[in-house]
C-alpha cells in the first residue's frame, strides 16, 4: 500500500507527463502548419485546461470542439500577424 504523499506524487507525475505530451503534439502541429503556410492548426484531441491556458497566454486563439463525435482543438495565430 502506498502513502497519500506517494499517491499525490504519482498523480502529479502523470499530469506533468500528459501536459508535456499534449504540448509537444501541439508544437509539432503548429510547426507543420507554419511550414505549409497556414495560420491555424487543428489537433485531433481536446487539450486540457493547462495547455489551453498556456497557449492563450502566449497569444494563440484556442477553440475546443467536437466534430463527428471526435474531440478536436483549433489553434490560431493569425492575430500575431494582424498586429491587434
Amino acid at each position: 500500500m502506498i502513502t497519500a504523499k506517494e499517491a499525490r506524487q504519482r498523480v502529479s507525475n502523470i499530469q506533468s507527463s500528459n501536459n508535456n505530451a499534449q504540448l509537444e503534439s501541439c508544437e509539432k502541429s503548429i510547426m507543420k502548419s507554419i511550414e505549409n503556410g497556414n495560420l491555424s492548426s487543428t489537433v485531433a484531441f481536446w487539450v486540457n485546461d493547462y495547455i489551453k491556458n498556456h497557449l492563450e497566454d502566449n497569444g494563440y486563439v484556442v477553440e475546443r470542439y467536437t466534430e463527428r463525435n471526435e474531440s478536436c482543438t483549433s489553434i490560431n495565430w493569425s492575430l500575431f500577424l494582424s498586429g491587434d
